[in-house]
């Protein structure tokens, strides 16, 4: 018997049954360490699925409609490599037509989005930026009425396949103060927000700024990816070599602005891996590791824009070309909905495959949670499940996410608290209501979640 009973000890031991790392968390020394606003999650679509007209993509459906309309407030980026090639109205291979201009504009007005647009930097005479087609198209948007509530200049011109990436920083700080000078000069485009300059590699940054765009800029942008999405392997996805490398990125970046005017950073343009994603896992419940742990290192260092690449197209996208909803999808939604400001200490958590972030919970969406609620968001990308005492005797609200019921971490579905997340068939979002508990919370290996707090009380949220 006693035998026997070590055997069940060890077995239970490799198996995580024992000595889970219990956790505890005193969210009373939680503090107030950044701000961001409510657009602070937002996303792309690449300018290749404007100027082929949305022939991939039915953007007047209901269905559509209703997935947008769930990611709100929200800022969209349409940029991408293609901008190198973009002209309006010009009939070459890639213009932006007046209808696809006018698609565009219609879609972010019923929408509710607010649109940044990426302009060609590689229009050039006598080596400064022309902005002639960029006037045609300023006029035709004051024409139909449109408002553009951002404006973008090229699209990572420090990449060496760039027709202009010997270009300075200088020269295109340069070519900034030249938009900028023509966007002051006409009231009707008034009010709007200049960013740039979507560097590949983030040492750039302090070129651009030293060069005069500090000056220029309402918020200084880069790009970043964790891996080569075309090589990248499932547990990539959760790895702690490939998560810990971004917290140095965004680092150097606060930094260097700080030096040169403290201008507001955002990653202008971001995923998993880069090349278009890795097939059949960059749109799969895995990906919300990588998704959700950027998402808290950029708010918790001081990034004040996050816009996930992309809203459909490449293997990345939040929503399939068919409009239905990927895993990220669904964990945006229930970061915009529950995530607020300000951003607070992140929570020391002693266990490595443990990550949480924290944050006063948004006062602004539909779950009506009071002043002073604190929400917890966290990641376990161990094997072995953990206990979590978050200190708090009130009842918690879970809204914990794990693979849906077929194809484990690679699951084309998610689960919010055990149930599988899909629209309803009148296409409508169904809701998305939170477990209430008492005691502690259990975090299951390979999973992330979030809790919220509601009476807490803490504070920094009221």
């Amino acid at each position: 018997m006693q035998r026997i009973s070590v055997l069940v000890f060890l077995w239970a031991f490799f198996h995580g049954w024992v000595f889970s790392a219990d956790i505890t968390v005193d969210v009373s020394s939680l503090k107030p360490i950044h701000v961001i606003d409510s657009k602070f999650v937002g996303v792309t679509i690449d300018i290749q699925r404007i100027i082929h007209h949305f022939k991939h993509n039915d953007i007047t459906s209901k269905k559509f409609i209703n997935l947008a309309k769930g990611l709100l407030p929200c800022y969209l980026r349409v940029g991408g490599g293609a901008q190198k090639y973009l002209t309006f109205a010009t009939h070459k291979n890639q213009t932006l037509t007046r209808d696809d201009w006018d698609k565009l504009n219609i879609m972010v007005k019923d929408v509710g989005w607010d649109l940044i647009f990426g302009l060609n930097l590689n229009l050039r005479k006598n080596g400064k930026w022309d902005p002639v087609d960029a006037i045609q198209l300023f006029q035709y948007t004051i024409e139909k009425g449109y408002h553009v509530a951002g404006w973008e200049l090229g699209n990572e011109p420090d990449l060496h396949h760039s027709a202009i990436s010997n270009l300075s920083m200088t020269s295109i700080a340069s070519d900034f103060d030249i938009l900028k000078t023509i966007l002051d000069s006409i009231p009707e485009i008034k009010p709007y927000i200049l960013v740039g300059g979507d560097f590949a590699h983030r040492k750039n940054i302090a070129g651009f700024l030293e060069g005069g765009a500090g000056h220029t800029v309402d918020a200084v942008t880069f790009h970043h990816y964790y891996m080569n999405g075309k090589t990248a392997q499932l547990d990539d996805f959760y790895s702690l070599d490939k998560l810990n490398t971004f917290e140095g990125y965004v680092e150097w970046a606060i930094a260097t602005s700080k030096n040169y005017g403290n201008k507001p950073i955002w990653l202008g343009e971001t995923s998993s891996g880069y090349g278009g994603g890795t097939p059949n896992l960059a749109d799969r419940y895995v990906a919300g590791f990588m998704w959700l742990d950027k998402l808290g290192v950029s708010a918790s260092r001081g990034i004040k824009g996050v816009f996930r690449q992309t809203l459909f197209g490449g293997n990345y996208a939040l929503v399939s070309d068919s409009n239905i909803p990927n895993p990220d999808y669904w964990l945006t939604v229930l970061y915009k909905r529950l995530v607020g400001s300000p951003v607070l200490t992140p929570p020391n958590t002693n266990n490595r495959n443990i990550r949480m972030y924290a944050h006063c919970t948004n006062r602004n969406s539909d779950y009506n949670y009071p002043a002073g609620s604190v929400t917890i968001y966290m990641l376990n990308v161990g094997n072995t499940s953990v206990t979590v005492n978050l200190g708090h005797k009130d009842h918690l609200d879970l809204y914990m996410l794990t693979p849906g019921s077929k194809g484990g971490l690679a699951s084309q579905t998610v689960k919010l608290n055990e149930k599988e997340l899909f629209l309803y068939h009148d296409d409508q979002l169904p809701p998305l209501p939170g477990y209430k508990t008492l005691g502690d919370v259990t975090l299951e290996e390979h999973t992330f979640g979030f809790v919220v707090l509601p009476s807490v009380q803490a504070s920094a949220c009221k």
